[in-house]
């Protein structure tokens, strides 16, 4: 089990504290660099006692029991090593293999459409079938979207959340951090137990664009805390992808700026996956396909999803032919059927 949560927030560290325990962080695991680096990021972050007190109570050396580890430089995952922006040391809970793979992050609103939410599990459910992790924040809306999207496939995912790795927050998506945490992982900067304080947000948005290759914004207004990952992402030198949504709706006004500030648009997974050098450039569900008919309704899916009417226009066929052939290509899983019709699977 974890260390019992300290739930006090006392006064930051006082020079005896502090000393305390730069030693014990020297004996037991990093060394006296590392441990001098630690000491003083934890002074410029105002570390309370609380604070050190979970730290010195993690025994971080050899984690806390099966599922919980702790990583520090240079074992970091890529991103976070010698990266000034972020502190050198990492608590998981879960599968920590996950942190070893290619990472993309997805993040958009809390308040987000229904549409928004099936991209954002659209472009999950991809990024984690091409074999890379999803990395997100745990939030309503757009988040726990993309975190459900990936759980089909294993070490899929990562939640970075703005407390102790070990928390469940929010609490309502309990089961959800569950499922994370048995195929992927929940991580932090904070020690067991700690709680989620106003200034951790900014700090857990800065490690999810650390973390990952590239951002993937899916839907954000004009004030969305999305947009300051994006800004920090950029800050870091990593690529911001959009996706577009209606003009008229304002849940996507600040990704409409985005993209008029350089931000790349997308609307299909492997653009992002061809542009990151993760798989060879898009249409590849097409070369994937030998069956002749199929192919010429791969073809006509490349654009984006069609209804059968339309579809079956495009073809010059019959509809009720054409929905056999689309039966016959949806248990192959060549495509899916929804709200706008039928689309590939990448």
């Amino acid at each position: 089990m974890a260390p019992t949560p300290v739930e006090a927030e006392g006064a930051a560290v006082d020079g005896a504290e502090g000393s305390r325990l730069a030693q014990r962080l020297a004996s037991a695991w990093v060394g006296p660099a590392k441990a001098r680096r630690f000491l003083k990021e934890a002074d410029a972050s105002s570390f309370t006692e609380a604070e050190a007190s979970r730290f010195l109570a993690a025994d971080v050396s050899v984690g806390v029991g099966p599922g919980f580890s702790t990583r520090l430089e240079p074992h970091l995952p890529e991103g976070l090593n010698e990266n000034s922006a972020v502190r050198p040391w990492l608590f998981v809970q879960g599968r920590g293999e996950t942190l070893d793979k290619p990472m993309i992050a997805i993040v958009g609103t809390r308040t987000a459409t229904t549409y928004g939410q099936m991209i954002a599990a659209k472009f999950s459910e991809s990024f984690a079938q091409a074999g890379v992790t999803v990395v997100s924040g745990g939030a309503p809306g757009i988040d726990a979207a993309a975190h459900a999207g990936s759980l089909k496939f294993p070490d899929s995912t990562v939640c970075v959340l703005p407390c102790g790795a070990d928390r469940d927050y929010p609490a309502r998506h309990r089961q959800l951090l569950e499922e994370v945490r048995s195929k992927g992982c929940t991580v932090s900067q904070y020690a067991w137990g700690s709680p989620c304080l106003p200034k951790n947000t900014a700090e857990r948005d800065t490690l999810i664009a650390a973390l990952a290759k590239a951002v993937v914004v899916i839907e954000a207004p004009a004030e969305s805390g999305s947009l300051i990952t994006a800004q920090k992402a950029k800050a870091l030198g990593r690529p911001i992808f959009v996706v577009p949504g209606p003009v008229t709706a304002s849940t996507f006004l600040g990704s409409h700026r985005l993209i008029r500030e350089g931000a790349e648009l997308v609307w299909e997974p492997e653009q992002v996956l061809g542009a990151l050098g993760l798989r060879d450039a898009p249409a590849p569900a097409l070369e994937r396909i030998t069956n002749g008919v199929w192919r010429d309704v791969a073809a006509h899916l490349e654009g984006g999803p069609l209804r059968v009417d339309h579809l079956a226009e495009a073809l010059g066929m019959p509809p009720s032919e054409l929905l056999v052939v689309l039966t016959e290509m949806e248990i192959e899983a060549k495509v899916k059927s929804g709200p706008e019709g039928y689309s590939l699977v990448w």
